[in-house]
């Protein structure tokens, strides 16, 4: 049976320069499997198998796309556990029972993370840190647990997020 969540944020945006990257492998792909397949003209000087053509769509052209718009950061909370995920890699739980403090916390993804995404192995102080860090956050919820573990969860909705877990406190 499912716990209705007190607090539950999903967030999906993409940056545009995601678009820059990944719309010529996209093209490049497309491209080629139709030269080189459909109208059966070898692509390039030395051209892949026909099998390689079809593989290079699938990952480049169909995978890699398919990816980049399902992947979305989900962080939820039912008043016992927090769960983060980010959909379709990754799914974390602990319990607000594990937690020894949460605080609000401003960062900045590329200087104290060197990037987004799920950042293991960050050293703050003498304590380990597990960062979910979406694209366009600078804000989030430092969680600080019984075991010494840190994880920080990144939300365009820090303050809401925090009053629920005040109030389930």
């Amino acid at each position: 049976m499912n716990t209705p969540h007190l607090y539950r944020e999903v967030q999906k945006s993409k940056p545009w320069w995601m678009y820059l990257i990944i719309a010529p492998l996209i093209v490049f792909s497309v491209w080629s499997f139709v030269q080189q397949i459909i109208f059966g003209i070898p692509f390039g000087s030395s051209p892949v198998p026909d099998w390689g053509a079809w593989l290079i769509l699938i990952i480049f052209g169909i995978g890699l796309p398919w990816l980049f718009w399902s992947g979305k950061q989900i962080i939820a909370f039912d008043g016992k556990n927090i769960s983060a995920s980010y959909v379709p890699f990754w799914k974390t739980t602990f319990e607000l029972d594990q937690v020894e403090q949460y605080y609000p916390r401003d960062f900045n993804p590329m200087r104290d993370f060197w990037g987004w995404g799920i950042r293991y192995g960050l050293k703050k102080g003498s304590k380990w840190v597990m960062a979910y860090v979406y694209f366009d956050e600078t804000r989030g919820v430092q969680f600080e647990l019984r075991n010494g573990r840190r994880i920080l969860l990144g939300s365009k909705q820090t303050d809401k997020f925090l009053e629920v877990l005040h109030k389930a406190k």
